[in-house]
C-alpha cells in the first residue's frame, strides 16, 4: 500500500468525517483519484460505501474490521507522513 494510500485509509478508519468529497479535498485529491482508490478500497474489504442519510448526493465511508486491523500495522510504519497521522489514534 502507498503513502497516500495508508493515510486515506488511517483518516477512514479515524472516522472524520469520511465523505469522498472531504477526503478528496483533505489530501489534495482530484475526485477521479479518489474514487478509483475507494474502488480499490472495496474491493480489497475494507470499506463499505453508505448513503448519506443528510445529503442525498453524499456517499459516506465506513471502514470494515479488516481495515481497522491493519490500523495497527500502520501505527508501527517509521517515516514522515504516516507516523503523523497515526499519532493521532
Amino acid at each position: 500500500m502507498t503513502t497516500c494510500q495508508t493515510v486515506v485509509l488511517l483518516t477512514i478508519v479515524k472516522g472524520d468525517d469520511s465523505h469522498c468529497a472531504q477526503l478528496a479535498r483533505e489530501h489534495r485529491l482530484d475526485a477521479s483519484g479518489l474514487s478509483r482508490l475507494v474502488d480499490r478500497f472495496e474491493a480489497s474489504g475494507l470499506v463499505t460505501l453508505h448513503a448519506d442519510l443528510r445529503d442525498r448526493h453524499a456517499v459516506r465511508l465506513m471502514p470494515t474490521a479488516r481495515a481497522i486491523r491493519r490500523r495497527k500495522g500502520a501505527l508501527h510504519v517509521r517515516g514522515g507522513t504516516r507516523r503523523r497521522n497515526a499519532r493521532s489514534f
